[in-house]
């Protein structure tokens, strides 16, 4: 059997979980850098290839707030409606009526290009959730190649063929497919990302943790009234007690003993995270080191939404004494 193309690299990357592909290819001496290529693939890095892609992102995002997603160690920021197989529907537009375009979908509630909305996390390497999904489209002639020649087409047409051939059929089957990997993993990859929000209330002072336990107490209720077990709901309840903390913790002289409070919440849910999915836990503090700014960002978009289920984190801790 064949050698597989980087596979010095792909050992190196197992064997250090916080490394980079490019991070990996130069410490083993490649002269040129290397890159993602998705589905657990590594290449050489293709710069034309990255700038194309990124106008195409620029010009499927119209108007809209560029969005950078957190990175979540184990899985790959995946979009939804994938910028390579819209591309096609761009190609040769005005930049007014690729605007439109854009507008036009986002209308339909499926905003293109590099927006929040357009993001969703699936498991990377061979046989993740990522590739069998790229795998799929592969098998069903959903690829960008595959897709019909739109540069001569006026707008209006572009509209009907995004309608009848991208809403109703493509998209529609990927989403379908997508949805089907999302229930084996969904739970396990929201508790890691709970974990690591708690990990953060644990490492931050109150004004900062505050932000990480509303986010997580979000999460965590969001997760149980998804799953009904009861385990989810005591974690759910923790993670308020951990908001509770961390907001006495603010106002002197009970600062101290929100804190204590909040701390250890936040090490219980820690501690039954691990127990429920052993994942080493230096990922996630490697995360936050890595990119504080970033992770700081994410959660303070959750953060509106999370404080609207503090009452009821609360109410649910409360029965169980915690």
């Amino acid at each position: 059997m064949p050698k597989r193309k980087y596979q010095d690299v792909q050992k190196l990357l197992e064997q250090n979980s916080g490394m980079t592909i490019p991070e990996a290819g130069r410490k083993l001496g490649y002269k040129q850098e290397l890159q993602n290529k998705g589905q657990g693939r590594v290449g050489l890095r293709n710069r034309q290839v990255d700038q194309e892609r990124a106008k195409a992102e620029s010009m499927q995002r119209g108007e809209a707030t560029r969005y950078k997603p957190p990175k979540v160690s184990g899985f790959d920021q995946h979009h939804k409606r994938m910028i390579m197989l819209y591309r096609p529907l761009y190609e040769g537009l005005s930049d007014a009526d690729a605007l439109e375009l854009s507008k036009y979908a986002a209308a339909q509630g499926m905003p293109l290009g590099d927006v929040e909305d357009n993001y969703e996390l699936l498991s990377t390497g061979r046989g993740g959730q990522h590739d069998q999904l790229h795998r799929y489209m592969e098998q069903q002639g959903m690829r960008p190649s595959d897709m019909p020649d739109f540069s001569k087409a006026d707008l209006d047409n572009r509209k009907k063929a995004f309608d009848v051939l991208y809403k109703d059929f493509i998209q529609a089957d990927i989403d379908k497919k997508s949805s089907l990997l999302l229930k084996g993993g969904g739970a396990r990859l929201n508790r890691k990302q709970l974990t690591a929000l708690a990990a953060m209330g644990v490492t931050t002072y109150s004004a900062l943790g505050s932000v990480a336990s509303a986010a997580e107490t979000a999460g965590r209720t969001q997760l149980a009234q998804q799953s009904g077990n009861p385990l989810d709901y005591v974690q759910a309840g923790l993670s308020g007690v951990s908001l509770a903390g961390d907001a006495v913790g603010v106002f002197p002289p009970a600062g101290p003993v929100g804190e204590t409070v909040s701390t250890v919440a936040d090490v219980a849910n820690i501690g039954i995270d691990t127990a429920r999915d052993p994942e080493p836990l230096v990922n996630v503090y490697n995360k936050i080191k890595e990119d504080p700014l970033n992770e700081l960002e994410y959660l303070g978009k959750q953060a509106g939404k999370a404080l609207s289920f503090f009452g009821s984190a609360v109410r649910m801790a409360s029965p169980l004494g915690l």
